[in-house]
């Protein structure tokens, strides 16, 4: 295992979301939940980026991902809710794209659980 330092600047340098990254830097950094902000929006960036499986660590699984893994999508809470706990996702998918722009355009360094989908559930974003 080989662990490595993150750089944001680096990640996103050469990117679409590199310029708003720039311009919220110093808010998502300087945030009492930074941590857990920008491992938020790392995470979804970097499914988007290359596509794959995002487990949180309290996921368990009880069948293999080879059928999930034709699918996109995340976990629900219920038809109304979704959550980031499992996401599955193509490489460039629109829906982490709709969720990238909205972590940057509306973050908000003073909510502990600023989920980058909760701006879909706030909108009643609705997908099949």
């Amino acid at each position: 295992i080989k662990l490595v330092k993150l750089d944001p600047d680096k990640l996103f340098k050469d990117t679409k979301f590199y310029s708003k990254w720039l311009k919220k830097r110093n808010v998502i950094e300087n945030s009492q939940f930074r941590i857990a902000h920008l491992s938020d929006g790392v995470r979804v960036f970097l499914l988007y980026t290359y596509g794959g499986i995002y487990l949180d660590l309290d996921t368990i699984s009880l069948k293999n991902f080879d059928e999930l893994y034709k699918k996109s999508g995340v976990g629900t809470y219920s038809n109304y809710e979704i959550n980031s706990a499992i996401m599955i996702f193509s490489k460039n998918h629109p829906l982490l794209n709709i969720a990238l722009n909205g972590y940057f355009d509306e973050y908000n360094p003073g909510i502990w659980f600023f989920d980058l989908f909760i701006f879909l559930n706030l909108f009643n974003f609705k997908f099949n």
